[in-house]
């Protein structure tokens, strides 16, 4: 504790805070674990403020991070989020991509009423055919919720949606 103290207060001095610290404050700013909705006075005036929080990558999100979007939003109603939890990579800066899965596993498909749904966007405009169905037979063959956390199931394939000139 005597560290942690005197290493802030030498941040302080040098105006050198890591990206931990500046979350850190944001969550002291914003969070409060004591409240019935957790979100202290300020962060529900700046809620107001939002009619749209737009979150991209949002399987690389880390706790902090998500209970700041938690905060600012009107009770998650108004988050939209984008991810690809295989395409998450950093875990080593703390991202919880099983909080992406949480909310997919949770959320119903799109039906043009409920708020809280989810849409799969699983067409490849990018990639050729080949590369495509050789992406699905490896990840089919190798992920699972054992290994990788999901199941490679008609939601997560890539779905070939393009069509590119004849090439070798």
């Amino acid at each position: 504790k005597l560290f942690n103290s005197r290493l802030l207060e030498r941040k302080k001095e040098d105006a050198a805070f890591e990206f931990a610290d500046i979350t850190h404050f944001a969550l002291g700013l914003l969070y409060d674990e004591n409240a019935e909705d957790k979100k202290t006075v300020l962060a529900r005036s700046l809620s107001l403020n939002f009619s749209e929080i737009l979150i991209d990558e949002y399987q690389d999100t880390s706790r902090a991070q998500d209970t700041l979007f938690t905060c600012l939003s009107k009770n998650g109603e108004n988050m939209f989020m984008v991810g690809d939890v295989k395409q998450s990579i950093y875990r080593f800066r703390l991202a919880s991509p099983e909080i992406f899965i949480e909310k997919s596993e949770s959320f119903p498909y799109y039906d043009g009423k409920a708020k809280k749904s989810k849409i799969i966007l699983s067409k490849n405009f990018r990639s050729r055919k080949g590369i495509v169905e050789g992406v699905n037979f490896l990840f089919d063959s190798l992920l699972s919720k054992e290994c990788g956390e999901i199941e490679y199931n008609d939601d997560e394939k890539l779905n070939f949606a393009s069509s590119f000139p004849e090439s070798d």
